[in-house]
């Protein structure tokens, strides 16, 4: 069965395409869809050609999903993004990862974040995160939209045949 089946809240007599899903997965909160742990699995059997052993990972976020004024500051450069705009940012599908260790790094600023990911968490599905430079909206967004493409690539769209 189609991952878009399973994962979006759509009327059943129609199977949502391709740019559904991006747009769904680019605004739903992830913490809302208990299978971003499982999909995750898949994406980084899909990219990585050396079987490895992702039982015990759990999803942890990069960016914090709470954080003080001053690691604010530090991970967007600036104490003026809004609660809402933090919130919605925070929670995309681009912001999360497989870690076996959730809680050491869990409210890190970003270089000491990398570094854990890089010793403890050394996935494919992490790559894009080892080599950015800053971590805040764009970053989030970009590879939100990469983990679509992956996912539309392991979980393709399944056409109806015309013999239906």
């Amino acid at each position: 069965m189609p991952l878009s089946r399973i994962i979006l809240p759509t009327n059943k007599k129609r199977m949502p395409d391709d740019e559904q899903l991006r747009q769904y997965m680019l605004q739903t909160p992830v913490a809302t869809l208990p299978l971003i742990p499982w999909i995750l699995r898949k994406i980084e059997a899909y990219k990585n050609a050396v079987p490895t052993n992702l039982e015990g990972m759990s999803i942890t976020h990069i960016m914090p999903p709470a954080m003080s004024a001053k690691m604010q500051k530090a991970w967007f450069g600036t104490n003026d993004v809004s609660k809402d705009e933090y919130e919605r940012i925070v929670n995309l599908l681009g912001n999360v990862t497989l870690t076996s260790k959730v809680t050491e790094a869990h409210d890190k600023d970003f270089p000491t974040k990398k570094e854990f990911l890089a010793t403890n968490s050394p996935l494919e599905i992490n790559c894009d995160v080892l080599k950015a430079t800053a971590w805040g909206k764009n970053e989030i967004e970009q590879r939100t939209n990469l983990l679509v493409d992956l996912i539309l690539k392991v979980f393709p769209y399944e056409k109806p045949s015309e013999d239906i």
